[in-house]
């Protein structure tokens, strides 16, 4: 069962009435339907709210009772994040290309859900190092991002749907730039050696 962005689908959207199935969502869709639904309460409150005030207004009397929803508070991150166990500091916030973070997270819990936790810690374990590396720029950091991106999502579908000529073309870019890096070049051995099993099935 695939959703329709193509990942695993894992959650069932059903009518909460009748029972009846609309179809299958990934992880990742399944919460951006969650939120979606949730702003469009909000709203739909407010607007009700708005509307009870206006006719009291009015009427001159206090007779459509106030709703009072708070507005949902902002999510705003003071520390370190976690997504999918990656670790971005505030300082390498501004530095990274955090839409490859979210790609790369959904992918790894692909690769997790599939069965497969040792390869999905090792890859985060990478993935980590690489935003924490002080001893490699900004771009390099972007560019292993990017390969770690690709090679992620392609590890994520079934074997039948893998390309084997991109993920051997991704991890030797990612070797030939990660060995580059004093505090990388000793934990590529590791990764690469759960990655290969992907390349050569």
């Amino acid at each position: 069962m695939r959703c329709s962005c193509g990942r695993p689908a894992q959650v069932r959207v059903e009518n909460s009435e009748t029972g009846e199935v609309y179809g299958y969502l990934c992880m990742d869709c399944s919460l951006k339907d969650d939120q979606a639904r949730s702003l469009e309460f909000q709203r739909d409150m407010a607007l009700l709210d708005m509307l009870g005030q206006q006719f009291n207004a009015v009427a001159g009397m206090d007779i459509a009772p106030r709703l009072r929803i708070p507005p949902p508070a902002p999510h705003i991150h003071t520390g370190a994040m976690m997504q999918n166990n990656i670790k971005v500091s505030n300082s390498t916030v501004g530095a990274i290309n955090t839409g490859q973070i979210q790609n790369l997270k959904v992918a790894l819990s692909d690769i997790r859900q599939s069965g497969d936790a040792a390869t999905a810690d090792a890859m985060t374990r990478f993935a980590s190092a690489v935003l924490s590396a002080n001893d490699a720029n900004e771009a390099v950091k972007n560019e292993l991002l990017e390969h770690l991106d690709c090679l992620a999502e392609q590890m994520a579908k079934a074997p039948s749907e893998r390309s084997q000529s991109v993920m051997k073309t991704v991890l030797g870019g990612i070797k030939v730039v990660a060995t580059t890096v004093g505090s990388l070049a000793k934990l590529y051995g590791p990764f690469e050696k759960y990655v290969l099993p992907y390349i050569r099935n």
